[in-house]
């Protein structure tokens, strides 16, 4: 099986760039990925986080896979300090979406 893969970083909407997220997205949409990762810094604010992941669904992606950013982890209630992260951020953007917990993160027999 051959699946279309797109990835995604630091679109930072609600930036001083406030363009510059949707044009990246569109241009990913346009590409029509079965998957998509997305490796952090959605949003700079929670009104504008809620954009973005809004513009990440839009996509099609058939999953998306995200990696927590920094700025992402401040937009939780404890400000990123919890002990599991990842179970709470995957808790706040939903199962639309699939959080790696790159802390436990092992490639064959080596963390990473």
């Amino acid at each position: 099986m051959n699946a279309k893969i797109t990835f995604l970083s630091d679109l930072h909407f609600g930036h001083k760039a406030p363009k510059f997220g949707s044009e990246q997205v569109i241009k990913a949409r346009n590409e029509k990925p079965d998957i998509l990762i997305f490796c952090g810094d959605l949003a700079d604010s929670l009104p504008d986080f809620k954009t973005g992941l809004d513009a990440l669904r839009s996509v099609g992606a058939h999953k998306i896979l995200y990696v927590v950013g920094n700025n992402d982890l401040e937009r939780l209630p404890a400000g990123g300090k919890c002990k599991d992260y990842a179970s709470d951020f995957q808790d706040f953007v939903g199962n639309d979406f699939h959080v790696l917990d790159l802390a436990h993160f092992k490639v064959g027999d080596t963390k990473i």
